[in-house]
C-alpha cells in the first residue's frame, strides 16, 4: 500500500481531523437509522410472508420497479449536483424544487393514465391499480426530494435517522395491520403511501428551507452538464438493478417473481444496511475533499474495510445457513428461495466494498465516467440474465452473481485511476477479512451438515450454524485483527470523545 495512504491519518492539520470527526458522526447517525429500519424492514418481511403469498410480493414488487424508474426521471441528477456543488443560493435551490414537483406531478399523470398497458407489457395485469396508487405517492415524495439533498449536503443525518426510522416503522405497522384484514397486496401499498407521507413531512419539518417565487432556467443550466451524465449513469445503474425483475415478470409472472424478490430482499439486507451507511456519508464527505486524493484514498479504503468486516460474515454467513433460515421465517412456501439466496450472497458481498466506487466519480465531478460505465453494466447483465430466464429464476441470480464478480474489478479501477490508488493495494486491505470470512463459512457448513446428518430440526440446525459463525468469527477477529476492526474501533472512538 502507499505510504501517504498509511499515513494519512498521523500526518493530517487539525481541520482534516475535525472533518472527520464530522463525518464519524454522521455515519454513526446513518448507521444507527440503518440497523433499525432495517431490523424492522425485517421483521415485518417474516409476518408478512406468513400473511401473503409469493404472488402478492410479485404485484407490488414489479409497480415498485416502475416507482423506482419513476424517481430517477424526476431528479435527473440535480439533488447530487447540489450536494457535490460548493455553493447553492437560494434561486438554484428554488429552480431544482420546481423541477422536481413539476416532474412529479407530469410522471404520476403518465404513470395513471398508463397503468394498464405498462402493467400488461411488464406480464403483471394485476399491477395495473397498484401502479395507479403509486402515481400518487411518487407525487408526495417530490415535494421532499430537495429537502433530502440539504440535508445530506449539510450532513444532517441524524435528523434523516429520525425520519427514516419512524417512516419504516410507520410502513411496517401499517402493512402488517392491512395484511391481517386481509387487504392481500393492497397492504403493501397502504404501508408504502402513508411510510412515504411521514417520511416527507419529517424533512420538511428538520430542514426549514421553503421554495420562493424565483426560479431560473439559467441556474438549472449550470449544474446541467454534472446532472445530466448523473441521470443517465443512474438510469442505467437502475436498469442494471431491476431488469431481472422486469425480466422475470414478463417470462416468467407474479409468483416466481415474489420469490425471487424475497430471496433478493433478503440476501442484499446487510448490503443496504451498511453500503447505504456509507455511500450517504462518503458523497458529501468526499466532495468537501474531492480535490485531495490522499484524502480519498484513504477514506475509501477504511470505509471498505469497515464495511467488509460487517457485510463478508452476514453475508457469507446467510448462504452458509440459508435452507434453515427460509424453513424457520418464512415458512414452506419459500422454500424456492433458497437456492436464490445462496447465488445471490456472493454478489451482494462484492457489492457492499464496491458500489460505493461510484461516489469517488462523483464527487471528483466525473459524471460522465459514472454513466459510461453504467452502460457497460447494464448491456453485460441484461444480456446474461435474458439468456438465463428459459432456465429458471435460480439460473437468474447465477447470471447476476456472475457477471457482478466479471465486471467489479474493471469498475473499481476506473474509480480508482482518478484518485491514483492501485486495485493490487486496495485488494491486499481486504484480504484479511476474505480469509477470515472463508474460515467462518467452512466452520458454519461443516457444523450445520453435522448437525443435519443427527436428524435434528431446522431450528436447531439454524441456531447451531448462527452460534457456530458468531463465535468462530468473533474469535478469529480478536485473534487476528484486521484493518476494519482498527477503523471502526477509531470511529468509536471518536464518537465517546467527540
Amino acid at each position: 500500500m502507499d505510504e501517504d495512504v498509511r499515513s494519512a491519518g498521523a500526518t493530517a492539520p487539525e481541520g482534516h481531523q475535525v472533518g472527520v470527526t464530522i463525518v464519524a458522526r454522521a455515519a454513526r447517525y446513518t448507521a444507527m437509522a440503518q440497523v433499525v429500519s432495517q431490523g424492522v424492514r425485517f421483521g415485518a418481511n417474516i409476518v408478512l410472508a406468513r400473511l401473503l403469498l409469493p404472488a402478492d410480493f410479485g404485484v407490488v414488487a414489479i409497480a415498485l420497479v416502475v416507482v423506482a424508474f419513476l424517481d430517477q426521471l424526476r431528479d435527473l441528477g440535480t439533488g447530487s449536483a447540489l450536494i457535490q456543488r460548493p455553493q447553492a443560493d437560494q434561486v438554484l435551490r428554488n429552480s431544482v424544487f420546481a423541477l422536481n414537483l413539476g416532474m412529479g406531478l407530469l410522471l404520476g399523470a403518465g404513470m395513471f393514465f398508463l397503468a394498464e398497458p405498462l402493467a400488461s407489457g411488464l406480464g403483471n395485469p394485476q399491477s395495473t391499480g397498484v401502479l395507479q396508487a403509486f402515481a400518487g405517492i411518487a407525487v408526495i415524495s417530490s415535494l421532499g426530494q430537495i429537502h433530502h439533498s440539504l440535508l445530506r449536503r449539510d450532513l444532517r443525518f441524524g435528523e434523516l435517522a429520525v425520519s427514516t426510522t419512524v417512516a419504516a416503522v410507520v410502513t411496517a405497522a401499517v402493512s402488517i395491520t392491512g395484511a391481517a384484514l386481509g387487504m392481500s397486496y393492497w397492504a403493501l401499498v397502504l404501508g408504502v403511501a402513508v411510510g412515504e407521507s411521514v417520511d416527507t413531512a419529517f424533512v420538511w419539518w428538520f430542514d426549514r428551507w421553503r421554495p420562493t417565487r424565483t426560479i431560473s432556467a439559467a441556474s438549472l443550466g449550470s449544474i446541467w452538464g454534472y446532472s445530466r451524465n448523473l441521470f443517465l449513469s443512474n438510469m442505467l445503474f437502475f436498469f442494471f438493478n431491476q431488469v431481472d425483475k422486469l425480466i422475470i415478470s414478463r417470462f416468467l409472472g407474479a409468483a416466481p417473481l415474489g420469490l425471487y424478490t424475497m430471496a433478493k430482499s433478503t440476501a442484499l439486507a446487510p448490503v443496504s444496511s451498511v453500503s447505504s451507511v456509507v455511500a450517504e456519508v462518503t458523497f458529501p464527505a468526499f466532495s468537501r475533499r474531492q480535490s485531495d486524493n490522499v484524502a480519498l484514498r484513504s477514506g475509501y479504503l477504511r470505509s471498505s474495510q469497515v464495511v467488509a468486516l460487517v457485510t463478508f460474515p452476514a453475508l457469507f454467513g446467510l448462504a452458509a445457513v440459508a435452507e434453515p433460515l427460509i424453513h424457520v421465517l418464512l415458512g414452506e412456501k419459500w422454500v424456492d428461495a433458497v437456492p436464490i439466496v445462496v447465488w445471490l450472497a456472493p454478489a451482494a458481498a462484492v457489492q457492499s466494498v464496491v458500489g460505493s466506487s461510484a461516489q469517488l466519480l462523483l464527487a471528483k465531478g466525473r459524471s460522465d465516467w459514472s454513466y459510461r460505465w453504467g452502460l457497460v453494466y447494464t448491456v453485460v447483465l441484461t444480456g446474461l440474465t435474458l439468456l438465463a430466464v428459459q432456465w429458471g429464476i435460480v439460473a437468474v441470480a447465477a447470471a447476476y452473481t456472475i457477471g457482478n464478480l466479471v465486471l467489479a474489478p474493471f469498475g473499481l479501477m476506473l474509480a480508482f485511476h482518478h484518485i491514483e490508488m492501485r486495485l493490487r493495494d486496495f485488494l491486499r486491505g481486504l484480504l484479511p477479512h476474505v480469509l477470515l470470512t472463508a474460515v467462518m463459512t467452512a466452520a458454519v457448513v461443516g457444523a450445520t451438515t453435522l448437525v443435519r446428518g443427527a436428524g435434528a430440526s431446522w431450528l436447531v440446525e439454524l441456531v447451531v450454524g448462527v452460534a457456530v459463525g458468531l463465535v468462530v468469527f468473533g474469535g478469529l477477529v480478536l485473534l487476528v485483527k484486521p484493518p476494519g476492526l482498527a477503523a471502526a474501533t477509531s470511529l468509536v472512538r471518536r464518537k465517546v470523545h467527540g
